[in-house]
């Protein structure tokens, strides 16, 4: 779609109630205008809309579901932690800086298992936005992968089977920290049902 269309440029979603939610949305918006989901190639921002809406339902607060629309900002856009904690404030800026990847850390399962730790150690406003952005991942995993099966690996810059194995270590830090949840419930699900389609075990690791 060009530049400007209604799927290239959303409006402000009805959830985001404050006004500090709304900024984060405008700004992430801008952010990630022009950019592109590696799955899809859907503009960008649909993601963190989706993350956002996800926190909302769950009963999230409007700072989470701020920087919900921020999570991505920093590593994926020019952005810098002082410009978010700036323009947001320290509790989204933490928030946003505890689900960032660390770019330094080459190999794509020790960085994940970094971010991971530093997540944790975040407590449980920051594991629910982190579990929030993993379901939404996972969905479109799935419905991608029963559109067009392994060839959507290539996509990626990591395979499947090491994606669904480093979700899995998510979903089990998750449980651990927060406990039984729909939406950890609604992750396994969709991880057992990405690797019911690759005809893989549930419990089928990297």
């Amino acid at each position: 779609m060009p530049p400007g269309s209604d799927a290239e440029e959303p409006s402000i979603p009805t959830f985001a109630r404050d006004a500090a939610a709304r900024r984060a949305f405008e700004f992430a918006r801008a952010a990630h205008a022009g950019q592109k989901r590696k799955g899809d190639g859907a503009p960008y921002i649909s993601h963190p809309l989706d993350v956002a809406a996800l926190v909302e339902g769950r009963g999230g607060d409007q700072a989470m579901v701020a920087a919900a629309f921020l999570h991505d900002v920093l590593e994926d856009t020019e952005t810098d932690a002082a410009r978010i904690h700036g323009d947001f404030g320290a509790d989204v800026g933490s928030l946003v800086v505890a689900l960032t990847d660390n770019r330094h850390i080459d190999d794509y399962a020790a960085r994940k298992d970094a971010l991971r730790a530093q997540v944790e150690r975040a407590g449980s406003r920051a594991i629910e936005i982190y579990l929030c952005d993993k379901v939404a991942n996972s969905r479109d995993l799935h419905r991608l992968y029963a559109l067009e099966g392994e060839a959507i690996g290539a996509r990626y810059k990591a395979p499947i089977a090491l994606r669904i194995a480093v979700w899995r270590g998510d979903l089990e830090m998750a449980l651990h920290r927060l406990g039984e949840s729909p939406l950890a419930a609604e992750l396994a699900a969709e991880l057992d049902a990405i690797d019911a389609l690759r005809g893989a075990p549930a419990t089928e690791s990297a």
